[in-house]
């Protein structure tokens, strides 16, 4: 199997990235984390915002996948 591509986002905006990316690459394989657990974003300081960043940016790289595109406009 083909490694994924990673896509992360504070909550389910992002889900519209993906659809498009799904409808321009259909052969591609893509994981999607919402961070729902520290969403929203926008009343978090920036540090804060790196680390979790950072944080899902691991767990993507964890699951092997080969590109990571933040789908976040807060992030």
């Amino acid at each position: 199997m083909d490694k994924a591509i990673g896509l992360f986002d504070s909550g389910i905006g992002g889900l519209s990235i993906l659809n498009s990316l799904v409808e321009k690459l259909p052969y591609e394989n893509f994981v999607y984390l919402s961070d729902n657990k520290n969403c929203p974003y926008g009343n978090k300081s920036q540090e804060q915002i790196i680390n979790f960043s950072l944080k899902n940016s691991k767990k993507l790289i964890e699951l092997n996948c080969k590109m990571i595109i933040v789908a976040c406009n807060t992030a």
